[in-house]
């Protein structure tokens, strides 16, 4: 009886063993069939979407819209033209070669659009201030950016600065604590210098000069000085006209009154 038992389990062994290899087979038969499928449809895929690549050339741009005036020699060499490639163009780098091809915007945004149009929003620059380099007016924001105007910029202040526009942004931040006071005298700002020590001095509309003084100072005291330099030209000593202003302090204030003229009557006889 042992013997036959062991006759058995050989049998059934040999079996399990040949089970077990066809299932291998077929695991791996079945591994490298889903792999040809997927390098199949890959390949498919990769055919078909390099087919309709080439289709999009056939898609041209139906319109070109722009929100807001363009520039000088755009209209001359514009970025994007009707009937140029729908999908052939790319929107960021258009944007980036328009801010550095006009340096008077301050944002630029390219949106393609459903109807195969092309919409160019365009964000100009809000000069605060003006310079001249001798030939040009130039414009500057409030983050310092220079970019040249269409006009002389009249209404301006100008700024001039020493070391090529050294300390501008001290200079624009100053400039911006007097407008914010909103005293009538900083309608007529017609000129604001600073000197290499930081020293500012302003000339108002009508040759007014005004030695204001450190301007790299707490920016909280040009509210108040601004205040009292109104009270000044508003007081009956400036009714005549006023010359200078010199602030010997953040309080103190010495002025020189305009003189007269005083024509001579000749007599006859």
């Amino acid at each position: 009886m042992a013997v036959r038992r062991r006759k058995k389990l050989k049998v059934t062994v040999r079996r399990s063993r040949v089970t077990y290899q066809w299932r291998a087979f077929a695991e791996t038969v079945g591994r490298w069939v889903r792999v040809a499928a997927f390098v199949g449809s890959a390949a498919g895929l990769a055919w078909t979407a390099h087919w309709a690549w080439r289709q999009t050339d056939s898609i041209v741009i139906a319109r070109v819209r722009v929100d807001g005036p363009v520039p000088d020699g755009w209209v001359s060499s514009p970025p994007i033209k009707e009937g140029q490639p729908f999908f052939g163009f790319s929107a960021g780098a258009v944007q980036r070669r328009l801010m550095e091809r006009f340096p008077e915007l301050a944002s630029v945004r390219v949106r393609r659009g459903a109807d195969r149009s092309v919409t160019i929003r365009l964000e100009w620059r809000r000069p605060v201030a003006r310079s001249s380099d001798g030939e040009r007016w130039k414009g500057i924001d409030r983050s310092g950016a220079v970019f040249v105007l269409s006009g002389d910029g009249e209404g301006l202040p100008i700024l001039a600065l020493p070391d090529n526009a050294r300390g501008a942004g001290e200079a624009l931040a100053f400039l911006e604590s007097l407008q914010q006071s909103k005293e009538s005298w900083t309608q007529r700002l017609y000129k604001l210098k600073i000197s290499a020590d930081g020293e500012a001095v302003l000339m108002l509309a009508g040759e007014t000069m005004v030695y204001w003084g450190d301007a790299r100072t707490n920016l909280a005291e040009v509210g108040p000085k601004a205040r009292r330099l109104q009270r000044v030209l508003d007081a009956p000593e400036s009714a005549g006209g006023v010359e200078s202003v010199r602030f010997v302090d953040d309080r103190r204030v010495v002025i020189k009154p305009r003189r007269a003229v005083v024509q001579r009557k000749e007599t006859h006889g």
